[in-house]
Parts: C-alpha cells; sequence; structure tokens
C-alpha cells in the first residue's frame, strides 16, 4: 500500500513527506480487491481469497480486520467488493466460494465518503 502526501493545492507531492509504504500485504493467497473510504479517510481493503477486509486508518495503518464467518473453515474466502450504504456507517462486502456466495454487512468507523458519482 502506498502512501503519497499531497501540498495543498491536492496535485502536488509533498517533498518532505513524499511517498511512504505504511503497510505491505502478504502472508496469504491472492491481494487486494476492492476498496471503500468513509469520511475519516479510512479505507476499507478487500482481501481476496482471505475472507477479510483490512480496515487502514489515514495515515494507512492497520486499525481493523472485518473477518467472514466460516474463514477458519475455508467458506466465504473470496472477498471482492466492498461499499456504503450513501449516508450511513453502514458496509455491504461480497463473500463467495466454498458455502456459496452471500453479502456481509458490518457498521464502519465512520460513515462512507460520497462517491463521486452520486454527487
Amino acid at each position: 500500500m502506498l502512501r503519497i502526501e499531497l501540498l495543498e493545492d491536492g496535485i502536488s507531492i509533498n517533498p518532505v513527506a513524499g511517498v511512504t509504504i505504511p503497510c505491505r500485504f502478504s502472508g496469504g493467497p491472492g491481494g487486494c480487491d476492492s476498496m471503500a473510504i468513509d469520511v475519516e479517510g479510512n479505507i476499507y481493503q478487500c482481501m481476496i481469497f482471505q475472507g477479510r477486509a483490512v480496515v487502514l486508518n489515514n495515515r494507512g495503518i492497520p486499525v481493523a480486520n472485518v473477518l467472514i464467518p466460516g474463514r477458519d473453515k475455508g467458506k466465504h474466502l473470496i472477498t471482492t467488493n466492498v461499499a456504503f450504504k450513501p449516508g450511513t456507517n453502514q458496509v455491504f462486502m461480497t463473500a463467495s466460494g466454498e458455502g456459496g456466495a452471500w453479502i456481509y454487512t458490518f457498521r464502519g468507523l465512520a460513515k462512507g465518503l460520497t462517491l463521486y458519482s452520486h454527487q
């Protein structure tokens, strides 16, 4: 995961902070898939073939794991999509694989950021 600190213009890279790697994902099959962001800048990152999403704070530091029930038994490991219900902190994540497919829901740390397409 790369973190790029921008200057106030929102375009130029900060020459002091620049580009950092606050978190490296490893230790399992697959990798990152879909992500969503809340109004506080937390990132909800699906980890495909791991049955989970990782929540990173606005500095890129992992602060939570959202684990799909049954993942410890190899079920529902394909977690590929995550999205907020508009205007709320309710999050939906798709999970599929052995055991079928379903939509898992959980509460985010803050309300979801309004998508550009919904503005």
